[in-house]
């Protein structure tokens, strides 16, 4: 909608046109009021992040997300609007893993997206990868971009570091960055070639470069987590006008000296609005942080031809991902917990879905012990029947199973690492499987593990010979999530894809299904409390199958 200072503007042309026959005024009058910035305009940008692969408004994973088809209507419908994403958007369920992103840039494209900095989920399928889908999505109109991530061998950006769109005579310059911890957050292999440099450094080179290029308007788009987005402004020595955040999944819009920063949480749930009241000199009068929420959608019905395309995408994976496979009794839940400890998850405490797909992976792998972080769990398994895509939406990552060779020295490291932030909630946290763990969190980090038993045996934690087979996953065997002592360790095997074990575990159970007495909590790790009874004696698990695998040492 046109401001009435707009109109004005116009209406004043048109007269001037009128008089031109007349001569009264000079030549160049009207060429310059047609050159001008409207006097205010009104830019809205819509955001979102941590996608994941959540893309449908319902479907069997998701039963609150917003959808792409609504979203592409919202943008369509919405004055001088630049949709933009925050990242780990190419990887998460099936509809997205199965042409390793390909599927997420065409809908994206569809939808009206105009650029997006990757996270660290965005090179899970390798920083080759990400470039062929960066060159296809930059041939369709959206760009993807990071100032930070670089080419270790030349030196050169990776991708491009900043985009400029003009709208109504307006330059709206972005720049993206990519976190630093991406080489504990994805598989180290993934980003081996690459280097992620400094956000400050990055940052203000990219600035100038868009100040350079007559950005009137600079806004950062950041795949790094609010705490080290808060750091960066203060020591930011230009700034951009705002920053759109993800990565910690939170919904939240705050203001930091001056710097407007907004989230708007995860899996299209929500879709962030910013809008930019600017006037013909390129200043912000008004910028005002909104969400559109589920609700606010109901009655949009979306835009038809990307629905079409999204419904197209997921017929195609319907044949192999809706076969039946298992069944389950029981609800697993995949909640990630709070910082508070006051709602536990697998990032923050022993869960029921942890210690059964801990138990398939030391099962399968032939291991005296397992250990995947709960971070790599991401859905939770329903009552009812259980299908290959369910599987696959659990255990998303395409990690494969390790097998590492640790001494209990090692595995009280190892230990110390998981438990380090507990019980604040962090993708690290470890599910564990053939022993138990006894710790005390108002201990030093470093020295919250008391005891570990494995068979009833207490371990010494000075002994560095005895060997235990630990079934892991690559990504912490590469040192993924700060796992430095299980990359340490000798690898005994690599065997199959994480998700292939699972379902090979729970098919091999009792008539293929998931019952209470297979998944449950049991005391595997408990936090000390004074004057109790801490250490409950593992309940080793009888059940074993035939695996028909070979342990190949490496």
């Amino acid at each position: 909608m046109n401001s009435y200072k707009e109109i004005t503007r116009k209406a004043l042309l048109m007269f001037l046109v009128v008089l031109l026959p007349f001569g009264t005024f000079p030549i160049g009058t009207i060429a310059e009021l047609q050159d001008e910035k409207p006097i205010e305009t009104i830019i809205n940008i819509l955001h979102t992040n941590d996608i994941h692969g959540r893309i449908y408004e319902v479907d069997d994973n998701n039963t609150g997300m917003i959808g792409i088809d609504k979203i592409a209507e919202i943008k369509k419908n919405t004055e001088n609007a630049i949709l933009v994403d925050i990242g780990d958007t190419f990887h998460g369920l099936p509809i997205v893993n199965i042409n390793e992103g390909r599927s997420a840039i065409e809908l994206m494209v569809a939808a009206g997206y105009n650029v997006m900095t990757p996270g660290n989920h965005d090179y899970n399928f390798g920083s080759a990868r990400l470039s062929e889908l960066a060159a296809i999505a930059s041939s369709e109109g959206l760009e993807i971009i990071s100032s930070n991530t670089f080419d270790k061998s030349t030196g050169q950006n990776v991708l491009p570091a900043t985009k400029i769109i003009e709208i109504d005579r307006i330059k709206v310059g972005f720049f993206g960055l990519t976190t630093r911890t991406i080489s504990t957050s994805t598989n180290p292999r993934n980003v081996e070639t690459l280097e992620f440099r400094a956000y400050k450094e990055s940052s203000e080179s990219a600035i100038t470069e868009l100040k350079n290029n007559g950005a009137d308007i600079i806004i950062a788009l950041a795949h790094v987590g609010r705490t080290e987005i808060e750091e960066l402004i203060t020591v930011l020595d230009v700034k951009p006008d705002l920053i759109i955040d993800g990565h910690d999944h939170i919904l939240d819009s705050m203001t930091v000296d001056g710097v407007l920063i907004a989230q708007v949480g995860e899996y299209q749930e929500n879709l962030g609005q910013i809008s930019l009241t600017i006037n013909s000199n390129g200043e912000i009068l008004d910028k005002t942080a909104t969400v559109i929420i589920k609700a606010d959608t109901t009655d949009i019905a979306g835009d038809a031809d990307v629905k079409a395309l999204a419904e197209s995408m997921k017929q195609s994976v319907i044949e192999i991902y809706s076969v039946i496979v298992a069944s389950s009794d029981v609800h697993l839940s995949s909640e990630r917990g709070t910082n508070d400890g006051k709602t536990l998850g697998v990032r923050n405490s022993e869960q029921a879905l942890g210690n059964l797909v801990a138990d398939s992976m030391r099962v399968v792998g032939n291991a005296d012990i397992a250990m995947i972080n709960g971070g790599d769990i991401r859905v939770d398994i329903r009552v009812g029947d259980i299908t290959k895509g369910d599987i696959n939406s659990v255990l998303p990552f395409g990690n494969v199973l390790v097998i590492k060779k640790a001494t209990p020295k090692a595995l009280k490291e190892i230990m110390e690492n998981g438990l380090k932030f507990a019980p604040v909630t962090d993708g690290r946290f470890p599910q564990i499987s053939g022993m138990n763990v006894l710790y005390d969190q108002a201990n030093p980090v470093g020295e919250k593990v008391i005891a570990i038993t494995i068979n009833d045996k207490g371990l010494d934690f000075a002994d560095d010979t005895t060997i235990y087979k630990l079934a892991t996953t690559d990504f912490m065997a590469n040192g993924g999530d700060e796992y430095t002592a299980i990359q340490a360790l000798q690898t005994a095997a690599e065997l199959g894809s994480l998700d292939e074990i699972f379902e090979q575990y729970i098919i091999s159970l009792p008539n293929k299904k998931i019952t209470a007495d297979v998944a449950h909590i049991e005391g595997r790790i408990e936090e000390y409390i004074a004057n109790k009874s801490s250490v409950i004696p593992y309940k080793k698990i009888k059940h074993t199958i035939n695996t028909g695998v070979t342990l190949v040492p490496s």
